[in-house]
Formats: structure tokens, C-alpha cells, sequence
């Protein structure tokens, strides 16, 4: 007998039940490869990213502080008053560390103080030269070098200026070019920066000179007025020196024909400052007691004894 044939569809449809089970095992097998490739590919993503910004990824800076927040807070209450600032830009647990341990935090080259000025301590000269040997024209922000300049100039890294901004394109240097470096500098008292920064070509205005008469830089001030031309100057220089009590600046601005203004004796007895305010008067300068007393009485504690002179 000759056997049947099988009707069309029916050939396949009992297929060994193994060889179903390798089929569904390799299409598994290449939806792992896939999703590899594509973390691969996420990953190169990633990395070149990083590289691009010049910085870790949160998961690599996890993965690196592996101490608990009290362990840094040992280290933190350990180390220099003027690396704080570092130390606290490292990361968020290390700022956190930071205040557990008591120490002051501060993340910025310029901060304000209790008076309402500037002040740019902890801030070392290691890392004015990082920020200086860093700076790209086209992608460091011009107010960070703006700032890392300030601190650099105020408190006298002169082996900053010299090594990093002593030559390159004058698109960089024009960073420089600021009264304010100036300013801070003098405000400093780095006598030594000054002459640097005026040597390149650096300009100064009539407020740097004031700044030096403010701190009571004498010397710094006398060399600004010695060079050809002088520093401009005017009035605020004896109105700041009245005020911070520097008797030996007003004394020399005086004898230098600076202008006096019309604010000093007020300045000098708000601010507690005893012997400019007799200064001052014993030179004919305009003095009207009740205005004066009222300075007084405006400055607190601090100029209780020039009430009770004004009073005897």
C-alpha cells in the first residue's frame, strides 16, 4: 500500500519539543547582547561626557569618600585655617564634615564680613596657582579669574602673577587689566604686587590709593604718589584714614596737599578715634560740636570716650 501524503500546512507543525527550547535559549542569548551593547554604549556616553566636563560623575565621588562624615569631621577640625576653603570644595560630606567639626565654611574668594566689606582669607596660594595654570579663555567663567586674581593680589602671591601671567595672548592678560587687581592689592598692602602689576601695564584708579589710606598702608600709599604720573587721589583718602583711626596717613596726606573733605571729624569721633578727632581740631579743621557729638552717639561702644570728652 502506497502511504498517504501529508496535506498542505501539516509538515513542521510537530517539531521536536528540543528544538523549540534552543530556539527560545538563542533568541535570549541575543537580547543579552543587545542590552550589553546598548550599557556599553551608554557608558562610552558617559565617560566621554566626564572627560568633556572635566569632572567625575556623583557615583565615582561616592565610590572614592568611603569615610563616614565623623571621620572627616576629625580631619576637618585638623587641618590649616586657609585650606578650609578647599577642603570644603571637595564635596558635599566633606562641607557637611566641615560645620560638624566647627570650622568656618567657606566656598568663595570673596565673602562678607560682619562690617560689610570683603574679606578673601582662606584662600591659599596653591590654589590661586590651580585656578591660574587652569584658565582657558574660551571656558573658565571671567569672573572666577576675576576673583582668584583679587586674592592673589591681595594677599601678595606674587610668584602667581609672575609664573602664570607674565606672558600669553593679550586676550588673557586683559583679564588682568582691572583696577581692581590694583585696588586689592593695595588694600593688601602687597607693595611688591603693586609694582609687578603696574611694570605690565596694569591700571589703578582714584579709589587705590583711598583703599591704601583704608588699611593704613603708608608706605604703599607714599610709592603710589611717588611714581610719574601719581595715582590719582581725592578726598576719601583722609575721610578713610580719619575713619580707621590711621593718624600717621592723615597726618602725611595732609602735609601732601590731598583734599580734606568735609566728613572727617564726624568719621574720626563716630568711629571712637580720640586722637585724629584732637588732631584734626588743633589743625583748624571746620568743627561743629553738636554735629559731631551726634557722630558719636551714632557709633555705640566704641565711641563712648569721645562722648565723654565731648561732654566735659
Amino acid at each position: 500500500m502506497v502511504p498517504q501524503k501529508r496535506r498542505r500546512g501539516e509538515e513542521g507543525t510537530d517539531t521536536e519539543p528540543a528544538s523549540v527550547e534552543a530556539l527560545r535559549q538563542e533568541n535570549e542569548e541575543l537580547r543579552e547582547e543587545r542590552d550589553r551593547s546598548r550599557e556599553e554604549v551608554e557608558g562610552l556616553k558617559l565617560r566621554i561626557a566626564k572627560l568633556e566636563a572635566g569632572c567625575k560623575t556623583p557615583q565615582e565621588e561616592d565610590e572614592e569618600v568611603k569615610l563616614p562624615t565623623e571621620m572627616w569631621a576629625i580631619i576637618a577640625g585638623k587641618i590649616k585655617e586657609n585650606d578650609v576653603c578647599s577642603f570644603a570644595l571637595v564635596s558635599k560630606q566633606l562641607r557637611e564634615a566641615q560645620v560638624l567639626a566647627g570650622r568656618k565654611l567657606a566656598t568663595r574668594p570673596r565673602r562678607k564680613n560682619k562690617n560689610g566689606g570683603f574679606t578673601v582669607t582662606y584662600f591659599t596660594e596653591d590654589w590661586c596657582a590651580y585656578w591660574s595654570r587652569k584658565f582657558s579663555l574660551h571656558h573658565t567663567n571671567p569672573e572666577l579669574i576675576k576673583r582668584v586674581l583679587c586674592v592673589a593680589a591681595c594677599d601678595g602671591y606674587l610668584q602667581v602673577f609672575e609664573k602664570y601671567w607674565s606672558q600669553g595672548p593679550q586676550e588673557k592678560l586683559s583679564k588682568l587689566w582691572d583696577e581692581g587687581t590694583c585696588g586689592w592689592a593695595a588694600f593688601g598692602g602687597q607693595l611688591e604686587v603693586l609694582k609687578w602689576l603696574q611694570a605690565k601695564g596694569c591700571p589703578w584708579g582714584i579709589r587705590t590709593c583711598s583703599l591704601a589710606a583704608q588699611r593704613g598702608h603708608l608706605e604703599v600709599l607714599q610709592w603710589m604718589r611717588g611714581q610719574d604720573p601719581p595715582c590719582p587721589w581725592n578726598s576719601d583718602v583722609c575721610y578713610w584714614a580719619a575713619s580707621k583711626g590711621h593718624l600717621d596717613v592723615l597726618r602725611w596726606a595732609k602735609r601732601q596737599g590731598c583734599p580734606w573733605g568735609e566728613r572727617l571729624v564726624c568719621a574720626a569721633a563716630k568711629n571712637g578715634h580720640l586722637k585724629v578727632l584732637n588732631w584734626l581740631i588743633k589743625e583748624g579743621y571746620p568743627y561743629n560740636k553738636d554735629m559731631c557729638r551726634e557722630a558719636a552717639a551714632n557709633g555705640g561702644e566704641r565711641a563712648r570716650k569721645v562722648l565723654e570728652w565731648l561732654d566735659e
